[in-house]
């Protein structure tokens, strides 16, 4: 309100989230991303995160790479830390998400609004399974 601006560096996206205005990702000393939180999920698409635990999280990457690939929607997919995240701009139909949930392994499961880590994921291209904006 008085001005003034205020540069925090943090790896803790849920607080850059919540406590700021604005966010910029940078790769390698450059921007790769910025503005606020809104525009950049907007700028990659990313509106629905599907999070699947699996037991084997690469080999369920392997059993699903051709058919996200072939899939209208998604953004991205790979795996973060021990889960499958599959990144779309739109919700999946019921079928598809049959298809994808009835490999063996999966374990637990759920879909929740993209947010900024998973923007995060998608501009750094931290997985070994992923795409750009498609």
């Amino acid at each position: 309100d008085a001005g003034h601006s205020i540069v925090c560096s943090s790896h803790n996206l849920e607080d850059m989230d919540t406590n700021c205005d604005r966010v910029a990702f940078l790769v390698e000393g450059t921007v790769r991303s910025s503005g606020n939180v809104v525009d950049i999920i907007r700028q990659y698409r990313a509106a629905l995160t599907y999070v699947i635990a699996v037991s084997d999280p690469q080999q369920f990457l392997c059993n699903l790479s051709d058919q996200m690939c072939d899939l209208d929607g998604v953004v991205w997919f790979g795996r973060v830390q021990s889960a499958v995240r599959i990144v779309t701009s739109k919700p999946f139909a019921e079928p598809i998400l049959t298809q994808v949930f009835n490999y063996g392994g999966v374990r637990h499961r759920f879909s929740r609004r993209s947010n900024l880590e998973d923007v995060y994921h998608i501009c750094m291209g931290t997985s070994e399974t992923c795409w750009g904006n498609r």
